[in-house]
């Protein structure tokens, strides 16, 4: 399903964003 996959690749592309931006972040967000 090409939504499902865009939906995954926008998710990785976000924290992966998000982990360059605030390293720290990905730490707290693994608690979710």
């Amino acid at each position: 399903m090409p939504e499902t996959v865009s939906l995954l690749l926008a998710a990785v592309f976000q924290k992966a964003v998000s982990s360059v931006r605030h390293p720290m972040a990905v730490e707290i967000s693994n608690e979710d």
